[in-house]
């Protein structure tokens, strides 16, 4: 068997250089000789120590990365999206507002208007910062996301309105032209309101945004917009609300 197995091998090298022959005959003839004894041991090696799978590591670990990234999206530094800082530069503008427009200023119903904007820009920002602070927020899926967004929306609206006729009622003006007030400024910001719910809608539902994080940060740019024009609707429904409030001047 050994003489045979040094033939062949023989036969392999005969046509390499003489040192390569040499070399090759005292490497190759154990391996060839005891080649069933080294079969035999390889099988006997238990198969996840040779990392057949190996392979498949990475591709186990770039999901994980992109599951834990999705989990821990920080949605806390929405908080500091330009959005929140036009809300604070809002009230200010409005107290810039030259109001006379060729006519005396009527100073209750600036006031009411400077007491309004106060409010909304509040109760807009924290009812946002409130929804950001939500632990599952992540988590929802784009109708929920929706819904939450929509019920915040609905919530700081009852609540600033609310507010203003409270504050109304303290500097006697009548029930009746206290939510008078507040209802003509919500009607003369409808059209924008809508605007907004309908650009939501489609924010929703984009395959453009993957996440909630996105998604609510496509909403402050548009929301931006839509604070930025306030001090410009403000001047021009002082304008339109007609005299209810002159009586008021006097007291």
């Amino acid at each position: 068997m050994i003489l045979n197995a040094i033939n062949d091998v023989t036969s392999l090298i005969k046509d390499l250089p003489i040192y390569v022959k040499i070399t090759s005959l005292f490497t190759l003839l154990p391996i060839y000789i005891f080649k069933d004894s080294i079969g035999a041991l390889i099988k006997k090696i238990p198969i996840t120590k040779l990392n057949l799978f190996k392979e498949k590591e990475p591709i186990i670990k770039i999901k994980e990365v992109i599951k834990y990234k999705e989990k821990t999206y920080d949605f806390q530094k929405l908080m500091y999206h330009d959005f929140f800082i036009s809300l604070k530069q809002v009230p200010i503008k409005v107290q810039q507002i030259d109001f006379t427009n060729d006519k005396p200023i009527n100073h209750v119903k600036r006031k009411m208007m400077l007491l309004l904007i106060e409010y909304k820009m509040i109760y807009i920002d924290s009812n946002f910062k409130d929804l950001i602070k939500q632990n599952d927020l992540s988590n929802l899926s784009a109708q929920e996301f929706k819904y939450e967004v929509v019920t915040t929306i609905q919530k700081l609206i009852n609540e600033y309105n609310n507010k203003a006729v409270d504050e109304f009622l303290q500097m006697g003006i009548s029930k009746e032209h206290s939510w008078f007030f507040v209802d003509s400024y919500e009607s003369y910001r409808t059209t924008v309101i809508e605007s907004f719910v309908e650009r939501l809608e489609s924010i929703c539902i984009s395959v453009r945004y993957t996440n909630n994080y996105e998604r609510l940060q496509a909403m402050f740019e548009v929301l931006t917009v839509a604070v930025d024009i306030i001090p410009r609707d403000v001047k021009s429904l002082y304008l339109i609300i007609n005299g209810k409030f002159d009586k008021y001047i006097k007291r």
